[in-house]
């Protein structure tokens, strides 16, 4: 009896594709309004390579606006209106020849509405009554904070409780303000976007001087119904001068002016003061004054007064 003798040959086994090969997509960059497309790629042992044979691309789940080409995996997605600054993910089966599968992400980044991108500011101005003061708004980046460029179609215009004598230019958003009170002053600035009609609300801050005031006063000064007085002694037999009220009093800064006026027009220094005769504070190149009602007072009450 001749005993058989049997050779086997080792055979390796065959390694399926999907574990030769992993599926992926790199993130991409999406416009509202426009189709992005993401594309499939393969590697092998960490290198580029190509799948003996791919059956089909399907996403795993149904996503919203995505869509995927059976046959070669690219991935599209066109983002809607409401889609401003969104991410939008998505999973793809790959079913290899060997009937094997993968499953790949793809993201899409849906860049930012500008309202969302972009800072609006106003740079702080200083500046005397009276004058027209201006400051022009300076954009940046949310992001880094790099400046930026008005984007195009952008409008201004000025926003609930605006104080009188503001105004903004709606094409390139410059704010001018004429005051004619001193003190820290805003102004609110409606900004619009043209990709999406949003509007953003910025503020101008002004510090607004009196370029002329009083500054020292001999004589008692006050207040009545909300406007400045002073209290000038005069009689008909003893007239108080313009020259002699003029002397009595001192403006600030030194360069600012003072004089007397009744109804609108300057008085001459010789001209006698009466009742309701404005005594007035004024700097050259403003419209801004600051006035105190002559009221006449010959007695006081040493007590109260």
């Amino acid at each position: 009896h001749i005993s058989p003798v049997i050779t086997y040959t080792d055979v390796a086994p065959v390694e399926s594709q999907t574990a030769q090969y992993a599926a992926s997509y790199d993130a991409v960059s999406a416009k509202v309004g426009a189709k992005a497309t993401a594309t499939v790629k393969f590697t092998k042992g960490g290198a580029a390579a190509t799948p003996t044979g791919v059956k089909s691309y399907a996403l795993k789940t149904a996503v919203d606006g995505v869509a995927v080409d059976a046959a070669t995996g690219a991935v599209t997605y066109t983002p809607g209106a409401d889609a401003y600054g969104t991410t939008k993910t998505a999973t793809v089966v790959v079913t290899y020849s060997d009937d094997t599968t993968d499953e790949a992400t793809v993201t899409f980044n849906v860049e930012k509405s500008n309202a969302q991108k972009y800072n609006v500011l106003y740079p702080a101005v200083s500046g005397g009554a009276g004058v027209a003061l201006k400051r022009t708004p300076k954009f940046t980046l949310k992001a880094d904070s790099a400046a930026a460029s008005i984007p195009a179609g952008t409008k201004f215009a000025l926003g609930a409780g605006a104080p009188a004598g503001a105004s903004v230019n709606a094409a390139t958003g410059e704010v001018t303000l004429t005051s004619t009170r001193a003190g820290t002053i805003t102004v609110p600035v409606t900004v619009t976007f043209s990709d999406t009609n949003e509007s953003i609300e910025a503020t101008a801050t002004f510090t607004v001087t009196a370029p002329a005031a009083l500054g020292t006063s001999k004589l008692e000064t006050g207040t009545a119904d909300g406007a400045n007085v002073i209290y000038v002694p005069f009689t008909s037999k003893t007239p108080t001068t313009v020259a002699d009220l003029l002397a009595l009093v001192t403006a600030e800064p030194d360069s600012a002016l003072k004089a007397v006026y009744r109804d609108g027009t300057k008085l001459e220094d010789a001209a006698a003061v009466k009742a309701g005769d404005v005594l007035r504070f004024y700097a050259d190149g403003s419209t801004f004054t600051a006035d105190y009602t002559v009221v006449q007072k010959n007695a006081w009450n040493w007590v109260d007064d």
